[in-house]
């Protein structure tokens, strides 16, 4: 008799500090829908962002707008702790664009393995 078993599309994510001690671990279904949605569209109006400022120059409004995307990014990937991710890497803009590219690095590694089954 044929059969076929879902398997579970969640990772593990963990976020460390700059010690490389664990801060905490996150499991995001990087299956979901709304998932990809969000990495799928968020990401590249950040990626956008970063592009138009390069050669011009950074104002006040434009770091806005970045910390905005990477907030935007990853309150929806991991929920309500944009504020102690924030504080715990210094209010530092490109640490959290690390973060978001890790992020977006999950979702695409994943969605790799499942094109090669």
């Amino acid at each position: 008799m044929a059969s076929f078993q879902f398997k579970s599309t969640k990772k593990s994510f963990e976020v460390k500090d700059e010690k490389g001690e664990p801060l905490k671990t996150y499991y995001i279904d990087v299956g979901n829908v709304q998932t990809l949605k969000t990495i799928m569209t968020r990401f590249k109006v950040l990626q956008d962002k970063f592009e138009s400022l390069k050669g011009v120059g950074m104002d006040e409004s434009a770091v806005d707008m970045m910390v905005a995307g990477e907030k935007e990014i990853v309150e929806a990937l991991l929920g309500d702790d944009w504020e102690i991710l924030w504080a715990e890497c210094g209010n530092n803009v490109f640490s959290m664009l690390q973060l978001v590219n890790s992020l977006v690095s999950l979702v695409n590694d994943s969605l790799r393995e499942r094109n090669e089954i």
